[in-house]
């Protein structure tokens, strides 16, 4: 998932609901692969990212003209007012607006603890950490909803549920993924909307009445012995 979009180079998280943008980011960082980070993205940097060069006047010039009619084949880009807007590339003040903010560390303190917590889950957690060939599946829930299962050793797996739509109650739940280990019951490991990072906070998935998935949300499950007279 880049930082930012290809137009005026706003960022990902100007443009998104928090909740679905945590949980996106949450599967960006978990999921099998390289996760890749736009620069200033780990503290939702406010300042843009716009195409600049540093050219002599003609070239300078040329390019320019270049990056608008590469522009153009945006219909929206296109329109002479939007054409007005896009920032010159050899403008000095393009690059500076650039810039980043290294205060906004401290200043957006919970985006930059979300994906400081999830790097540090994704190296700490053995199986969410092992990245091995098959360790993964996925199936679909809902309409915009998903999990994914990581497979450990023993049954010692993990889920990990991502909604990006509104809550949904499964029930029944079908989905072979979603059952836990022999003798065994899911519970939360992580979660999107931990306080921490300015949620709202997250009851158990499974419930009496099934499987109670939050909307906007991505959680991650493990799973844990039930205990004499739960239900497993």
């Amino acid at each position: 998932m880049p930082g930012c979009d290809t137009s005026f180079s706003e960022r990902y998280h100007k443009l998104s609901n928090p909740g679905i943008y945590r949980a996106i980011t949450a599967l960006m960082l978990l999921a099998p692969g390289t996760p890749m980070l736009f620069q200033g993205q780990e503290f939702a940097a406010s300042s843009p990212f716009f195409f600049f060069a540093d050219h002599a006047p003609d070239l300078g010039h040329q390019v320019n003209r270049g990056r608008r009619e590469f522009l153009k084949q945006f219909p929206n880009l296109a329109l002479p007012e939007m054409q007005a807007a896009i920032p010159e590339p050899t403008d000095p003040t393009t690059f500076a607006r650039c810039k980043l903010d290294l205060s906004e560390r401290h200043k957006h303190s919970e985006i930059y603890a979300l994906h400081r917590d999830l790097l540090h889950l994704r190296r700490q957690d053995p199986v969410l950490h092992a990245q091995r060939p098959g360790g993964v599946d996925g199936a679909v829930l809902g309409l915009e909803t998903f999990v994914l299962r990581f497979f450990g050793g023993n049954g010692d797996d993990r889920l990990l549920v991502v909604n990006l739509g509104p809550n949904l109650h499964l029930d029944p739940a079908p989905e072979p993924l979603l059952a836990p280990p022999p003798h065994m019951l899911w519970e939360t490991l992580w979660s999107s909307e931990d306080p921490r990072y300015g949620g709202l906070g997250t009851t158990s998935l499974e419930t009496e009445e099934n499987w109670q998935i939050p909307g906007h949300a991505a959680v991650v499950l493990r799973p844990l012995y039930a205990q004499e007279g739960t239900h497993a």
